[in-house]
């Protein structure tokens, strides 16, 4: 598995259950056509990257995922995680600094494809509060929840894992990173094949029924 931090940020299909999708949009007053909609074409994106791909991108650790890559072509392919963080010395400065810079890590991928206008776009990220951005970026200096964070990816069925470390202290960060994290990470490992093929295709089961 390997592991390499990097200020670029990636993205990937998404293919989230339709009762995941009701409950999140369920103050949105989203009706269920819309939600087999939005997971329909989610799995379709997946099963397109498997057949005609190079590699998975993800940035969720979602084994379901690569159960049904692998499953629908892509076995063999790399799989590559991708995990927003914010570094500093002291956690509630990282909160501010990924809570100002980076309030998209809280809002649904759908809002990338249902707001028209990067006014749009600001005027949700008003509404994002620095508890919500801490809850899917990993801030602060505790070498322990980024090697976490990091082994969901391994034991979903990831084998390589890219770090977007928000905000302007990137020296800080990859020295942080080369000395208490990556030791650390080099001694995860795969929790293995025979425990992810009894599911696998579970996603494509669901898109069928």
């Amino acid at each position: 598995m390997e592991t390499s931090p990097t200020p670029r940020h990636q993205s990937s299909p998404r293919a989230e259950s339709p009762a995941r999708l009701r409950g999140r949009d369920r103050h949105n007053h989203v009706d269920d056509d819309h939600v087999r909609s939005e997971y329909r074409h989610g799995i379709e994106s997946l099963l397109t990257t498997a057949r005609l791909g190079d590699g998975l991108i993800a940035t969720e650790p979602a084994a379901a995922m690569v159960r049904t890559f692998e499953a629908a072509g892509g076995h063999g392919k790399p799989r590559y995680g991708s995990m927003t963080v914010c570094w500093a010395r002291d956690e509630a400065s990282a909160r501010k600094t990924a809570h100002r810079i980076w309030p998209t890590s809280a809002m649904e991928s759908s809002l990338a494809w249902e707001l028209p206008l990067p006014k749009h776009f600001e005027d949700v990220a008003k509404l994002v509060t620095e508890d919500a951005v801490a809850e899917s970026v990993v801030c602060g200096a505790d070498a322990e929840r980024y090697v976490k964070a990091i082994d969901e990816y391994v034991k979903a069925g990831f084998d390589h894992v890219s770090l977007h470390q928000v905000g302007p202290n990137q020296e800080g960060f990859f020295q942080f990173f080369a000395r208490e994290v990556m030791p650390r990470v080099r001694k995860l490992r795969p929790t293995g094949r025979a425990g992810r093929r009894g599911a696998r295709g579970d996603l494509r089961r669901k898109h069928a029924a």
